[in-house]
């Protein structure tokens, strides 16, 4: 019995042995992560019929999960923004809301910050807003651990309306971040990130679409049709 169980095991030994080596997983050449403010899982069912674009790829193709809450408190956008691609809570990342108060050194009083506030930096676009950029940050996110296994050769951006959106996600190694300065014109990043911004989008491109003020239009017309469904509902 020992004889014939020991031969089993050898035959299966070199059975695995001789198999060849399993296919390497199939690399994305792109990764999109989406996330939209105050859109509740349900919208997904309640409007389910509307949707006949991308969110209908998404829903038929995609992987959808009907109980994926994020256990944080308070629920407010920078906390989600940071947990979105880091997995890491506030007592982690050290992203506690969207402002608190910081203490300053002896003698200083300290300061109202917000999640992403860095006097340190400077932004490429805009003019009335100081720097900002993900030092508060205190984890790594999917970006940039795309980059740290790329060697660098991963591109990595993070578009938003908001600075906060736009920078936590995307994480350090980012190659920029994007958004609409309050009402005025379109940010292009931080200064470290100069040389890289302008070779992946031209700035004489970008320029164009924020004098027009792409998105503040978009907004105002959004919130027109808005006020006209109240008015006849």
């Amino acid at each position: 019995m020992f004889a014939l169980r020991f031969a089993f095991y050898c035959l299966l030994a070199a059975t695995l042995a001789a198999a060849p080596p399993a296919p390497a997983p199939h690399k994305p050449k792109l990764v999109l992560a989406i996330a939209v403010d105050q859109f509740r899982y349900d919208y997904l069912t309640r409007y389910r019929s509307e949707y006949t674009g991308g969110l209908n790829r998404l829903l038929t193709k995609g992987a959808v999960f009907t109980d994926a809450n994020y256990e944080q408190a308070p629920t407010v956008t920078a906390i989600g923004h940071s947990i979105f691609l880091s997995g890491a809570f506030p007592c982690v990342s050290g992203i506690a809301g969207n402002e608190w108060f910081e203490r300053g050194a002896p003698g200083n009083p300290g300061k109202t910050v917000t999640s992403v506030s860095d006097d340190s930096v400077k932004l490429l676009g805009g003019s009335s807003e100081g720097g900002a950029s993900p030092r508060r940050l205190l984890v790594s996110t999917v970006g940039d651990e795309l980059k740290i296994a790329s060697g660098g050769k991963s591109h990595v951006i993070g578009i938003s309306l908001k600075d906060r959106s736009a920078i936590l996600p995307v994480g350090h190694m980012a190659d920029g971040a994007f958004w609409v300065e309050s009402g005025r014109s379109l940010q292009f990043g931080v200064e470290r990130d100069a040389t890289t911004l302008i070779n992946l989008v031209p700035i004489d491109q970008l320029l164009p679409y924020s004098s027009r003020r792409v998105a503040v239009a978009f907004a105002y017309a959004d919130n027109r049709g808005e006020q006209a469904n109240r008015a006849n509902g």
